[in-house]
């Protein structure tokens, strides 16, 4: 799983309390409060860094809810450990108008360990309120302060922190003891709508209104359509474990020294085991798969976070013992296994997400949030997800695929990699189908698809549907064809492409339409619909497309004995910025017809103003798809 950094640093600053005046609704700028779940009044955040191992950390958060999904807008409560400590903590809620209506203090919260659905054990706990509104707008003041002996991480400062909320002002500063150096970095936004106060032991910040951030199709990541400010500290400490670094080379070296070495002993039988399986094996991918398949086989993926284990993998001896791990251990514990086979790999730190996110290349501190290995191959690497019980060996998903990353190359040192991009040419779907008509209308159809690439990411799990589910998806996926029944669903997993192929055999009692004094065939009606985004009015976001893709299809149309071929649409194509569409129909005799069709997407990132181009240009892409052939029926 991932490397969670539970650090959150989400505590409150204790100001003077605010009027009735100032936290009346009615106070709130109109523009504010458009389309919101809350509105983020005041946000304060002052960090005392006493030391390079203590930290106090004081936060207000003024919320003014609006609805349900609001009060986690107003991040009411703490996470805390044996390295975190909650020295204060309190809630005020007030109505519409501004009064005070009640006050919840440290005995009114509940007191639970951080475990989620995933997680076997932490040490990790949390202070949580039981807040629900009876009604709707009320605004809490949240406020709390926190030690923090762990200066590794500090949270980095975003005033916005999701979608449907926006803030009046925002604040945070820094109060450095002699003798040691904050180091920070911001993002293009923050650059211009912060403003800066700075000198050689402090730090300031702040903020006025921000509007709202409403979700894109294929926009940029949240995080680069806000201000973000990241901050380090050029000595600190991790649970006890001190660390100083100027660059990504000796960061590496530390977080070798630190959290990994010592960690990939395994007992004498494993190692033995490792070496019998891989005897054979004419290369060292083939040894590497071989260990792959017995670490999918024997472990399974379960979070385990204790003191510095939240960033320290497992023992490999213990995940050996045990059979379960987190990312960190389950990637440790391949590590160890490909030493005993004598394959070198190397642990590597990254930001896993669909949304791509770079580890900051230009700024040396603790970043990421999920663990891979990265196994040197002719002058490259090979990507080992090992958290999957799914993914083929050396797949590397759009989960981590295409971003910046962390290769921890053990005692030389950390260096910043780019992980595998997709071309065009290896994210390729071929969809081929096969229609024989019935002389009532009626049809049968044999359907094969293949997926590689990212086509594969988004297909190879369905192999693990039950029937009912399998049924239901490709009843919505051919949608289009009225009274479908399947025949058979079969699917193939070719690991070393790697390639996912379903096959799909189908019936449909009337696939011929009348239109007036016509009869028609429309034979792209069995490929999923092209999905064309809505209309925007003022969109913001950049058009991202993070993958070139590829689409090849081929349907080839046998008539019965009543039915012959009138006229089949002229061939048609489509160029345009964000790819190219051709589309042919070659009528071979009077009852068969071969249709042609490739969609080939670019990738790249275009202006705002270039969405409505790219929807036109699916709109295109749809019509295109519904082009029919004419029939004589007899």
């Amino acid at each position: 799983m991932r490397l969670i950094f539970l650090f959150l640093f989400l505590s409150c600053f204790v100001f003077g309390q605010k009027s009735r005046h100032d936290l009346a609704v009615s106070k709130i700028d109109s523009t504010l409060v458009r389309g919101v779940d809350a509105v983020i009044r005041d946000y304060n955040l002052r960090y005392e860094v006493q030391s390079f191992d203590k930290i106090i950390l004081n936060t207000e958060r003024i919320t003014t809810i609006f609805n349900e999904q609001g009060i986690y807008d107003a991040s009411i409560g703490e996470f805390y450990s044996q390295n975190s400590k909650v020295k204060d903590i309190e809630l005020q809620v007030f109505d519409a108008l501004g009064n005070l209506m009640k006050t919840y203090k440290r005995k009114d919260f509940k007191d639970e360990a951080a475990v989620d659905g995933v997680t076997l054990y932490s040490d990790s706990r949390k202070l949580i309120l039981d807040f629900k509104p009876t009604s709707y707008p009320v605004t809490c003041r949240y406020t709390s302060v926190m030690e923090e002996s762990s200066t590794a991480f500090i949270a980095p400062f975003m005033p916005l922190e999701g979608y449907k909320v926006s803030i009046e002002k925002a604040s945070i500063s820094f109060r450095m003891a002699a003798g040691l150096k904050l180091n920070h970095t911001s993002n293009a936004l923050a650059q211009k709508l912060l403003n800066k106060s700075e000198s050689d032991q402090e730090l300031s910040l702040t903020c006025g209104a921000l509007g709202v951030v409403t979700y894109e199709y294929l926009g940029e990541p949240f995080i680069d359509r806000v201000p973000f400010v990241r901050f380090s500290l050029d000595k600190f400490s991790l649970e006890g474990v001190s660390g100083a670094a100027t660059d990504w080379n000796s960061w590496g070296k530390w977080y070798y020294q630190t959290l990994l070495k010592g960690t990939d002993e395994l007992p004498e039988a494993t190692k033995a085991k490792i070496q019998s399986l891989t005897q054979n094996a004419k290369s060292t991918r083939e040894k590497a798969a071989i260990v792959y398949n017995f670490v999918k086989e024997k472990v399974r993926y379960i979070s385990v976070q204790v003191g510095i284990g939240g960033f320290k993998p497992m023992l490999a001896s213990d995940v050996d013992r045990l059979s379960y791990g987190d990312c960190k251990a389950l990637t440790n514990y391949t590590r160890a296994l490909l030493k005993a086979a004598g394959v070198p790999s190397y642990f590597t730190v990254i930001y896993g997400d669909y949304d791509k996110r770079n580890i900051d290349k230009n700024f040396v501190s603790l970043q990421g949030n999920h663990a891979i290995l990265a196994i040197p191959e002719n002058n490259d690497y090979i990507w080992v997800e090992c958290t999957s019980q799914d993914l083929p060996f050396g797949f590397a998903g759009t989960f981590t695929a295409d971003r910046d990353a962390l290769v921890i190359k053990d005692e030389q040192g950390g260096e910043i990699v780019h992980t595998k991009i997709f071309t065009a040419e290896q994210n390729v779907q071929d969809f081929s189908a096969t229609i024989q008509m019935a002389t009532d209308g009626g049809m049968k159809a044999q359907i094969k698809i293949e997926n590689q690439g990212v086509h594969f990411d988004n297909s190879y799990l369905k192999a693990k549907y039950d029937a009912k589910k399998r049924d239901a998806h490709y009843k919505e996926m051919f949608s289009m064809i009225n009274n479908l029944q399947l025949q058979s669903v079969k699917f193939k997993l070719d690991t070393l492409q790697p390639k996912f192929t379903e096959e799909v055999d189908l019936s449909a009692e009337q696939f011929i339409e009348t239109m007036g004094e016509y009869k028609t065939i429309q034979p792209l009606a069995l490929m999923p619909l092209t999905y064309i985004p809505k209309r925007l009015r003022n969109r913001s976001s950049r058009l991202v497309v993070d993958e070139p893709k590829i689409q090849r299809t081929e349907v080839k149309l046998l008539l019965s004995d009543n039915q012959n071929i009138d006229v089949v649409p002229e061939n048609y194509q489509i160029d345009s910025d964000f790819g190219t569409y051709t589309l042919s129909f070659e009528k071979r005799d009077n009852k068969t017809c071969v249709v042609t069709r490739k969609l080939a997407l670019k990738s790249g990132k275009f202006p705002s103003s270039a969405y409505e181009k790219y929807r036109k240009f699916l709109e295109q892409v749809s019509r295109a798809d519904q082009n029919k052939i004419i029939l004589k029926v007899h």
